[in-house]
């Protein structure tokens, strides 16, 4: 940060009358935000000790910068190292980035896969998280950002919880209608865990279900193809809500499993 760069070469030369030039560097985060080396530069030419010039420089300095220091250390043979306040630290994150870095560059970012017909954990708002940070600081650098996300809407997991939703509903499609919308997400995470425990527990559940799980690439079964297409759009919808609910924009497009089925499969 320029206030703190232009307030050590300030500092130097009230304390010890020399001009320098001091650089930032990022230090390990448990030391702090920034880290200059300042008093080994200084030392040689005042002569001195470098730790007794960097303590002379860290007490000055936590004075004149309260305002966006939270505090600055002294390490090793002399090394400062500053961390920032909360509120400088937040303003440095809002700053306009440098014009043009990834002007006219084509950018496709991954921002979040959680499969549908299954509840989603913290794991799914890490990398949605993660994800659409990059993909802001693109944007930010003037990048022409696409946002994409990949689905597993297809195998195993469809065919544990279409086996368990089937069986509760008794093979009517109707009977969804009964679920009230801010019970779904719910309704689909139990599914889910019933059909899990019932692949490893029963032989003739698993057959079911490794046969729905067959039926889920094909959708030849009408029964199923209503019941399936009904439970995804209740998934992708309850995704689309967590997603907004943690800040994270909107995906550009969505990739399904079932759309690259065939092709990968020919491409391996």
């Amino acid at each position: 940060m320029k206030q703190i760069l232009d307030t050590i070469q300030d500092t130097a030369v009230r304390l010890f009358n020399v001009e320098v030039t001091p650089e930032l560097t990022r230090p390990n985060e448990q030391f702090g935000d920034y880290a200059t080396n300042v008093a080994l530069q200084l030392a040689g030419r005042l002569n001195k000790n470098p730790r007794e010039i960097a303590d002379a420089l860290a007490t000055e300095l936590q004075t004149r910068l309260i305002e966006i220091v939270s505090n600055v250390t002294v390490a090793g043979p002399g090394f400062i190292n500053i961390r920032l306040t909360d509120r400088a630290m937040l303003a440095s994150a809002t700053m306009p980035a440098a014009p043009g870095v990834y002007a006219s560059k084509e950018m496709v970012i991954e921002t979040n896969n959680p499969n549908p017909f299954k509840d989603m954990h913290i794991g799914h708002a890490y990398n949605s998280i993660v994800a659409d940070t990059v993909a802001n600081l693109l944007e930010a650098g003037q990048g022409n950002v696409h946002r994409v996300s990949y689905h597993g809407d297809v195998g195993l997991h469809v065919g544990k919880s279409m086996w368990a939703i089937l069986k509760h509903i008794d093979y009517t499609p109707e009977q969804l209608g009964a679920i009230p919308e801010n019970e779904r997400a719910k309704f689909l995470s139990d599914m889910y865990a019933q059909g899990a425990v019932a692949y490893e527990q029963d032989d003739l559940a698993k057959q079911q279900i490794e046969a729905y799980s067959k039926q889920s690439f094909v959708l030849d079964d009408p029964i199923f193809e209503q019941v399936y297409t009904t439970c995804k759009e209740w998934s992708f919808g309850y995704f689309d809500q967590v997603f907004g609910l943690i800040g994270s924009k909107p995906t550009e497009r969505r990739y399904l499993e079932r759309e690259t089925d065939q092709a990968g499969r020919a491409t391996v």
